[in-house]
């Protein structure tokens, strides 16, 4: 991930969106300028007609303090960005804004790390006099938190490691089968993700750069 832009926080996804979104049906992958592009194909019952094209930039929050503890800290809105990662939402904002890119709308996490480093990236396009980001306020989308990791958050990985070695195994290999108790976090996450997306492409239009 280090070959990424601005460490491995910004990503460029191209979307092509149709009048349902049930399934994808390809999928590619290039580099361009040091950030990751992919291209996402989204389609009704494998009807391939009248697409329409919405990029979307995926943006991480910088480094939070249950990062560098190596701490799981999930949808637990406790941890706060380190100095690092304030570092690294400055310099994610000076990114975007060498790129001139235009962009419509703004989706974020109601969590504060998210919240926290857009400020940051915002206060940094005011400095470079930057003005091609909208002007209207985020939207907060609460399904694109992070995984919820139950009675998993806030502990040193590590010390999970050791309690629960089957558990934390299929979380690093076998995400699918993953178990917290009575919850399976990754296929809750699926889930969320995919509700996510249609929201964020639902209220997006046309040609738009979210």
């Amino acid at each position: 991930m280090r070959a990424l832009a601005v460490r491995g926080l910004l990503l460029f996804v191209n979307i092509c969106r149709s009048a349902a979104f049930s399934s994808v049906s390809s999928q590619k992958r290039s580099k361009m300028s040091g950030v990751a592009a992919a291209g996402v194909k989204i389609s009704r019952d494998g009807d391939s007609s009248a697409f329409s094209y919405i990029d979307v930039i995926l943006c991480r929050h910088g480094e939070t303090c249950h990062n560098a503890e190596g701490r799981c800290q999930g949808m637990e809105d406790v941890s706060r960005l380190t100095s690092k990662g304030e570092s690294q939402a400055l310099e994610l904002g000076r990114a975007l804004a060498a790129r001139k890119q235009r962009f419509d709308r703004i989706f974020i996490s109601p969590l504060a790390r998210a919240r926290h480093t857009f400020d940051l990236m915002e206060k940094e396009w005011r400095r470079l006099g930057w003005t091609d980001y909208p002007k209207c306020a985020p939207t907060f989308v609460p399904e694109i938190q992070e995984i919820c990791l139950y009675d998993w958050q806030g502990h040193l990985r590590q010390d999970l490691q050791a309690q629960f070695p089957e558990e934390f195994h299929n979380w690093m290999n076998e995400p699918a089968i993953f178990r917290v108790g009575d919850h399976f976090p990754v296929r809750e996450l699926w889930m969320r993700a995919r509700r996510s997306w249609e929201q964020i492409l639902t209220q997006s239009q046309p040609g738009e750069r979210v």
